[in-house]
């Protein structure tokens, strides 16, 4: 039987994680991309592209942690496959490049400004043009333009779990999460760890209460990687002189994202026989980094002997890392469960500033 279990949450564990990560693995590679408007501008546009997966991967880490605001009896313990779900906002599946100050980043057509974040329309975004100031002709020299990456078209930030919980004395549980790294491919992969406490406090109550109390707290980062390839097209650049447009010289790329997350919560519950509602409020925050590793070219120009500009190809090393904070925010849940012999089936709803289902399957003892 034990085997049988083990190889049930695999299964289910793979199936989730090549049905949601692996898209999101893909698009994470849009980024790459975006690279191509230099260092500075960059950082805004991935930062508002990738920001609704910011703020949703940080909202989805900190649901599905329990499954009653009791605790399990000493050594006793679930092992559970959750699947979170957060809902995008429509305000984040979009933004107006319009609204923001590039340094030499312009759209092509001012009248077009409206373009997708990560999870946002599957349509390419507006035309932009990158260009640099040459003072000596009192001129913005036109070098490249690009489309601006489309989006997923699916307005979730989904996140796999696996979960072990553990019954410590004095009326406490131990809630750990992993999901070892799992890669997809060539697209990238997914990795995810989280450690939480749960602590009953009716036993330091004097009186009896028809229902359980606990208090909730505790951490979980998730990380992702998209892999890529952004090279130079033959028309963005007049010269290579040190030889660099080769495919050796752009292998490697990719940007390393990862999302910590923290929560702190009050609970409060009831179970009768097989069932558990319970209901709570509590705080929550996230950060999301990501890093751009690897080499990608750049674009320099040069005046010629005429005095007219030339564009130079160059190269940059581990160019960028973008920080997303997307701040702490207040919480609150509801969630129920049912036990079925060793089976245990869990719902829960989030509410802060995205809406999060988590829905989990395991079994317990």
């Amino acid at each position: 039987m034990k085997k049988e279990i083990q190889k049930f949450i695999m299964l289910a564990a793979v199936l989730v994680l090549s049905s949601t990560a692996f898209k999101a693995t893909a698009q994470i590679g849009n980024t790459g991309e975006l690279l191509r408007a230099g260092l500075d501008d960059a950082d805004i546009l991935v930062t508002e592209y990738i920001r609704p997966y910011a703020e949703g991967f940080g909202a989805v880490n900190n649901t599905g942690w329990i499954s009653s605001a009791g605790t399990h009896g000493v050594l006793g313990f679930d092992i559970s496959l959750r699947v979170g779900a957060a809902v995008v906002p429509d305000s984040r599946n979009s933004y107006d490049m319009s609204e923001f100050e590039f340094n030499n980043l312009r759209l092509v057509n001012p009248d077009d400004s409206i373009t997708p974040t990560i999870s946002g329309e599957n349509r390419s975004g507006p035309r932009v043009e990158v260009f640099q100031r040459v003072e000596q002709l009192d001129t913005d020299f036109p070098i490249y333009e690009f489309d601006m990456p489309t989006g997923l078209g699916f307005g979730y930030a989904l996140a796999p779990m696996a979960q072990l919980s553990v019954g410590l004395p004095f009326d406490t549980d131990v809630l750990l999460r992993f999901v070892p790294e799992t890669t997809f491919g060539d697209y990238g992969g997914i990795s995810m760890f989280g450690l939480s406490i749960k602590h009953e406090i009716n036993q330091w109550i004097p009186v009896y209460l028809p229902v359980d109390i606990s208090f909730l707290g505790g951490f979980s980062q998730i990380g992702l990687t998209g892999n890529y390839t952004v090279a130079p097209r033959s028309n963005d650049y007049d010269q290579d002189p040190d030889n660099l447009d080769r495919p050796e010289t752009w292998s490697g790329q990719r940007a390393v994202l990862g999302s910590s997350s923290w929560h702190i919560n009050g609970i409060v519950g009831r179970t009768v026989g097989p069932l558990s509602v319970y209901t709570g409020i509590g705080m929550q925050g996230s950060t999301m980094k990501i890093d751009f590793e690897g080499t990608y070219p750049t674009v320099n120009l040069e005046l010629d002997s005429q005095g007219q500009p030339v564009r130079i190809l160059s190269s940059a090393t581990d160019p960028l890392e973008v920080n997303v904070d997307p701040g702490s925010t207040f919480r609150t849940m509801v969630g129920a469960s049912a036990r079925f012999a060793f089976l245990r089936f869990s719902a829960e709803i989030t509410y802060a500033d995205y809406a999060v289902l988590n829905l989990g399957v395991g079994v317990g003892f």
